[in-house]
């Protein structure tokens, strides 16, 4: 029997990564095969570990033995649980569509599934990692692989979208990485929990500037107005199952990091609050701009991100019943955007254009699509 623990969850994925070379070579179609074996033995751990886990009892993995706050490691909650959960049924649906490259518009299948695997370790090592930096470790993971996901068609227009990413994800990660930085300078550890329990001690004002460095650099990644200029390009520049990866899996590791900094280390009058006026900005802005557009992706990108703003709304109520409101929200946009752009790939890639006008027809031709 297999005993089920968290580290799979980095464990699995990071290594066929790197393994996944060497199986294509004895036998090709594993390029294919492995990453959705992958996927469906993390989605049944999932299942598995979210019936064992209650929330006075988390499940605690440390890596190596060392106990925290020397030691690294995985908590496996039911809010973490939850979305680590959603991250690798998302990876076998997303996984399952993909399978057949030339029915996606590519076919460059071991790059892609070497980039997938790697933005699932990423993803889901951010949101069960108990040590600040080592979320921080994950988030590059997770950014590399998507700046190379977004360029994986070659073109012109894909490589400035990826290079527009860079930039703006550069920028983030010099945010968060500042933060990091400035707040082992004032607690001594990277332990989240013992952070969080050192935080009273530090001086407000420096307090407030590492909170603006993490709201800043979390909130690019989790689409936060006006820090979403990314979006709409590396959404409608990817292919279809790129940008399912995107709404289905980054974005929501973006969010968690937001909202578990903000409710683990920051006990700030007033951060509840900036959450909801950014959150009610980046719903508004967004679904206007959605409805202006002509091409179906950047509509989809756009009512994306004001998803995302209606998910900071929900968590910034902080209540109870506002965090299940915000999960609920989270898994539906997870699953209804990324099938969206599963369908939008395959409208687009039948029909050879982007604009909604030119879809005119598809209901008769396609009625069950």
């Amino acid at each position: 029997m297999v005993i089920l623990d968290p580290i799979y969850y980095v464990a699995l994925p990071l290594l066929t990564a790197f393994l996944l070379p060497l199986f294509g070579k004895l036998y090709k179609p594993l390029i294919g095969i492995i990453p959705g074996l992958v996927f469906l033995f993390l989605a049944y751990m999932s299942v598995m570990l979210m019936i064992e886990v209650t929330p006075e009892d988390p499940i605690i993995t440390k890596i190596a033995g060392w106990n925290p706050p020397f030691g690294i490691n995985l908590v496996f909650s039911s809010f973490s649980g939850f979305i680590a959960s959603l991250i690798s049924i998302m990876a076998f649906l997303i996984w399952g569509y993909s399978y057949n490259f030339k029915k996606v518009g590519f076919d460059d299948s071991l790059k892609y599934f070497i980039l997938l695997m790697l933005v699932v370790t990423g993803t889901i090592g951010i949101v069960l990692t108990g040590d600040i930096f080592n979320l921080f470790v994950f988030l590059e993971i997770t950014a590399i692989s998507s700046y190379a996901l977004t360029a994986i068609y070659r073109g012109r227009d894909g490589a400035e979208a990826a290079f527009k990413f860079l930039l703006i994800g550069a920028f983030a990660s010099s945010m968060i990485l500042l933060a990091i930085i400035l707040l082992y300078s004032q607690v001594g550890t990277l332990n989240m929990a013992e952070i969080a329990v050192r935080m009273p001690e530090v001086d407000f004002n420096i307090k407030i500037l590492i909170f603006i460095l993490f709201f800043v650099g979390f909130g690019i990644e989790a689409e936060m107005f006006p820090l979403n200029g990314w979006v709409p390009d590396a959404y409608s520049q990817a292919p279809g199952p790129i940008a399912a990866v995107f709404a289905g899996m980054v974005a929501k590791a973006g969010i968690y990091a937001l909202i578990r900094v903000i409710y683990l280390m920051f006990d700030l009058e007033g951060a509840f609050g900036l959450l909801l006026i950014m959150g009610l900005i980046t719903m508004i802005v967004a679904e206007v701009v959605a409805l202006r557009q002509e091409k179906l992706r950047r509509m989809l990108a756009y009512s994306s991100i004001g998803q995302m703003g209606l998910i900071m709304i929900a968590f910034s109520i902080n209540t109870e019943q506002g965090v299940f409101a915000a999960i609920f929200l989270m898994f539906n946009h997870a699953l209804i955007k990324s099938l969206l752009f599963l369908t939008t790939s395959f409208l687009v890639y039948n029909s050879k254009s982007k604009l909604i006008s030119d879809l005119d027809g598809f209901g008769k031709k396609m009625p069950l699509v």
